[in-house]
């Protein structure tokens, strides 16, 4: 009966946020960095390189950018081409939440739809479920790849599904599945001091076996796989970009610091207390009361989020917990199984968790997909790309104020093809001019305050649409001296 409820609340799940696919529009930058990215595959014969703003770039592995190129080329809605890998991770990463849950309680099957369902009841997972971002995907293989090293301490054929994840898992953002299974390894072997003969014998055994040894290699091959083709098709610098600045840069110590820095708390919590806060609280008290050493890697990676959050200099996003959620919500369903007395304490309070987020079933609007969002500009950013002549420059300003024109949706929808330039103030126009990193003429996409700046040193300036606080327009050259207009970056991907 317990696998039934999970299968069937799996099924009403998927069928339920399946509908959604199609539903609204992209919105947040990096959906739209995606969408850049998914659409420059579709436009060129060249499945060996990723462009943005119509320059090679390679900040993120290819695998879910293949995907749905693949799915837009066999005609697929762009909204539901873009959103599908990340939903058909979602559903994947609940069956691997009910697996890890009862890798943690075995003795109580009915851990396995409590997992599910608290899983179901995050807001923040629905909002990468059903979007074109990454973190769902990075998930999923970071699950994988712990269930699958607790797994093949059992059953060492599993090892070729932590290969598997390991290998697979940084092709879609980053090698955290090969920090899962190394946790998981590390806390099985530091503890077996502690363990009884039976648990000693089986890893014992996990580590010997010829599947650890064939699986180790399989995985290091394909881990390769993909550097090795950057480097010799684009040469080290790829690589630098891809894992030193993007990858590691980011979360060592000792780079610029960032000028807004979230705390701690909000990377971890990521808008969601009620259920986090507890779910946290059972992960680390997990080992101890379940008297399973072993399973101090639950705890282990939560501490080991927190220690890189501290030391990271760069960008870090609360979206990047999503990886924790798995851990999280297998570790607070089993402690409540087991602390709480009484099924009908127990259904209370996972009920009780489960509506203080608003329960699994979320409506489009509460998951932001019904936001005008960026639909209100490609009207504008359509009539750039279909007037801009080849001999133009494509310049963007930076935005101003709270809102702003995503790069992603100016490289699809406005530049038909043209390198796109970022101006931020007059003397900076008139520097690249000098520098002959630009010139005449111009077509550009501003707000109507960061045009009015521009103004002074635009020659032949001629509005040629407006619309809300943007404005279309062309100038034949600029000249002459101007004060500095407002401007800011994008949020980091």
């Amino acid at each position: 009966m317990p696998q039934v409820v999970a299968a069937l609340l799996i099924v009403l799940l998927a069928a339920f946020y399946g509908r959604m696919l199609p539903v609204g529009s992209l919105q947040h930058v990096d959906e739209y960095l995606t969408l850049d990215r998914v659409h420059s595959l579709t436009i060129r014969d060249d499945w060996l390189t990723i462009y943005s703003e119509n320059q090679p770039t390679f900040k993120k592995p290819p695998l879910q950018y293949w995907i749905s190129a693949l799915l837009m080329e066999r005609g697929l809605d762009e909204e539901v081409a873009l959103r599908a890998p990340s939903y058909v991770f979602g559903i994947a990463t609940l069956f691997v939440v009910g697996l890890l849950a009862w890798l943690v309680l075995p003795a109580n099957p009915w851990v396995v739809p409590a997992a599910i369902l608290l899983t179901a009841s995050s807001k923040r997972f629905w909002e990468s479920s059903i979007s074109a971002l990454l973190d769902s995907g990075a998930t999923f293989f970071a699950a994988v790849a712990l269930a699958g090293t607790l797994l093949a301490v059992r059953q060492p054929r599993w090892w070729y599904a932590v290969a598997f994840a390991c290998a697979v898992g940084p092709l879609q953002k980053a090698p955290a599945p090969l920090v899962f299974s190394a946790a998981a390894i590390a806390a099985i072997i530091l503890t077996r001091a502690w363990q009884d003969e039976a648990p000693k014998r089986l890893a014992a055994r996990a580590f010997r076996s010829r599947h650890f040894l064939i699986s180790l290699g399989i995985a290091l091959l394909l881990l390769l796989a993909w550097p090795v083709s950057l480097w010799i098709y684009h040469g080290s610098g790829a690589l630098e970009e891809a894992y030193l600045r993007q990858m590691f840069g980011r979360f060592a110590p000792g780079a610029d610091e960032q000028t807004s820095k979230r705390s701690i708390y909000t990377l971890l919590m990521a808008g969601e207390p009620f259920l986090r806060i507890v779910a946290v609280a059972a992960a680390f008290w997990l080992p101890w009361r379940m008297r399973r050493i072993d399973l101090l890697s639950f705890p282990g990676l939560v501490l080991l989020y927190l220690i890189v959050l501290l030391a990271a200099s760069g960008f870090v996003s609360p979206r990047y917990s999503l990886l924790l959620l798995p851990i999280l919500m297998a570790s607070l369903a089993a402690m409540i199984l087991v602390v709480v007395p009484g099924w009908r304490s127990q259904i209370a309070i996972i009920g009780a968790l489960s509506l203080a987020s608003l329960g699994p079933f979320k409506p489009a609007s509460a998951l932001g997909l019904l936001d005008e969002g960026q639909t209100r500009y490609i009207p504008l950013l359509r009539s750039v790309g279909s007037t801009i002549r080849p001999e133009e420059t494509l310049l963007v300003c930076n935005r101003s104020g709270g809102e702003r024109i995503y790069s992603g949706a100016v490289s699809v929808y406005a530049s038909a093809g043209h390198r796109i330039f970022r101006i931020k103030s007059a003397e900076q126009l008139l520097r690249l001019q000098e520098e002959g990193a630009i010139r005449p003429p111009y077509r550009s996409i501003c707000s109507i305050k960061q045009f009015e700046g521009l103004m002074p040193v635009l020659q032949g300036a001629v509005v040629v649409e407006l619309q809300g606080a943007f404005l279309h327009w062309t100038a034949t050259g600029a000249s002459g001296v101007a004060p500095e207009i407002s401007g800011g970056a994008e949020e980091p991907e």
